[in-house]
């Protein structure tokens, strides 16, 4: 279920291709998934995106680094163990608190 807040707006339903999500990624402050191709379609649009990763990720992520070298506006959160979410929830809450209140 989405938390429902005054600046989120669902947009799923509206979203037929990745013209349209490319769409919305221009148009949006931060971009915030696993990673699947929104997190790619961000990086060569060249948007801010959070990743939220496994603890083994896809290599191109790799395993220590805090930024991916193809996309240099993309900021991993990982899995410190396995099945690990709930420190990478807690860890995206509170950067996002951040990120909120320099908005």
């Amino acid at each position: 279920m989405l938390a429902h807040h005054a600046n989120v707006t669902p947009v799923g339903d509206a979203l037929n291709d990745m013209a349209d999500t490319a769409a919305v990624a221009t148009l949006v402050d931060l971009i915030l998934a696993v990673a699947t191709s929104v997190v790619h379609l961000a990086g060569a649009l060249g948007r801010p995106a959070w990743i939220m990763l496994p603890l083994s990720p896809d290599w191109r992520w790799g395993l220590d680094r805090d930024q991916s070298r193809g996309y240099p506006h993309a900021r991993p959160f990982r899995q410190p163990a396995l099945r690990g979410w709930t420190t990478v929830i807690a860890a995206v809450s509170d950067a996002l608190a951040a990120f909120a209140r320099e908005a």
